[in-house]
């Protein structure tokens, strides 16, 4: 096995998620791998062996491997003339400048879709493009089962879902995700604000990149009524609309578990390099509603999921992240509302959602984690 360093965060966030995936499957034959920690090591499912492999430290030496933003990639791997491999994701249809001028600076570049490859040929040959597809747990649709019983998640569950009161018409929606545009997590509030019939949405939406109280600002933008239940957790209400966001959880087949409580797991993302929380809630077996764009498209069909039809782009901007360059799906509220209409009335229907549930199971179970950290080694094998 060919030695080489292996760069990457390993945090909570959707990067830090998978690179200590990668990171784990990789270091099993601790021996060749050297890893260093973009930031603070946060994860809570690193495992002893790429523990010692970041206690290692890098070798200047060796090839690189380099799991990270585009545009800083160059900048954290080892000044040397052996090989510099990149791997990142993004959303967009289009890349920056200081993007094109890292992916000059590297030998290789990567992504986790087909989507993706086809953008970053517009910027480099063929035969420098690879891809690495972020993976699910093996077995995955058995993890609502073997972990139901979690002593955290029935403590999550019973202190904040439990003492809502909900009337049998209710549809219980959940999502995950930082809370931003690019998700649709606006738009999708909206739809359930004039949504014609109860809902109420779980969400797992923290985002460490925004420090204004988002989605706060939207709550008190559309003045949602606050309440308390008897165990002191916050709900916020308008029409037939409850909102109630998910506390941290260091686990997540915890939070897979949690979000599975509900009748569907719901992404309205206007475009994703690849969609972790959809991919891993469609491998466990919960039927989903999404759109069909961009990443999306290499494992959500018309038979697995309840889409969100938007056919449109419209231009990248939402005054936070995206300002106008690149474009993404036009996900309005009443797309949505469409959507979720569709998923009230198919609610009962046993037949359909088993159906979408073992057609998601079906494509994505192909792609695990460790199957895709194999082809990490032999690609840098090969160097």
């Amino acid at each position: 096995m060919r030695k080489f360093n292996y760069i990457a965060p390993f945090n909570p966030t959707g990067y830090g998620v998978a690179a200590t995936q990668y990171g784990n499957f990789l270091s099993l034959g601790n021996n060749y791998l050297h890893a260093s920690c973009i930031g603070n090591i946060a994860s809570p499912e690193i495992n002893t062996n790429l523990k010692l492999c970041i206690d290692r430290g890098l070798d200047p030496n060796l090839p690189s491997f380099c799991f990270w933003h585009l545009f800083d990639i160059p900048n954290k791997i080892p000044n040397n003339k052996n090989k510099k491999i990149g791997y990142t994701t993004f959303e967009l249809d289009v890349l920056r400048p200081q993007e094109i001028e890292a992916i000059s600076k590297l030998d290789m570049i990567g992504t986790a879709s087909l989507w993706g490859a086809k953008v970053l040929k517009k910027y480099v040959p063929e035969e420098k493009v690879f891809i690495i597809r972020h993976g699910g747990y093996e077995n995955a649709k058995n993890l609502f089962t073997d972990f139901s019983q979690s002593k955290n998640l029935v403590d999550i569950w019973s202190k904040m879902i439990d003492p809502v009161k909900l009337s049998k018409e209710t549809l219980i929606l959940s999502t995950a995700g930082k809370f931003e545009s690019r998700k649709g997590h606006p738009e999708l509030m909206e739809a359930c604000i004039n949504a014609d019939f109860p809902i109420l949405l779980v969400a797992f939406v923290f985002n460490p990149f925004i420090k204004d109280g988002y989605p706060y600002d939207f709550i008190i933008k559309h003045n949602m009524y606050p309440s308390y239940t008897k165990t002191g957790i916050k709900t916020y209400t308008k029409n037939n609309f409850t909102f109630m966001m998910l506390p941290p959880t260091n686990s997540r087949i915890e939070l897979h578990s949690a979000l599975s409580k509900a009748h569907f797991f719901i992404s309205p993302s206007k475009a994703e390099g690849w969609n972790l929380p959809l991919f891993e809630m469609m491998s466990c077996g919960m039927p989903c509603i999404t759109t069909n764009t961009t990443a999306h498209t290499e494992y959500v069909t018309s038979n697995n999921i309840i889409t969100i039809p938007s056919t449109t782009q419209t231009i990248a901007k939402d005054d936070r992240f995206f300002d106008c360059f690149g474009t993404w799906l036009n996900v309005t509220s009443q797309d949505i509302l469409t959507a979720i209409t569709l998923a009230k009335s198919k609610q009962e229907d046993t037949g359909f959602l088993k159906k979408l549930s073992s057609n998601a199971y079906y494509i994505t179970s192909k792609i695990t984690w460790k199957n895709e950290s194999l082809k990490i080694q032999q690609l840098m094998n090969s160097l």
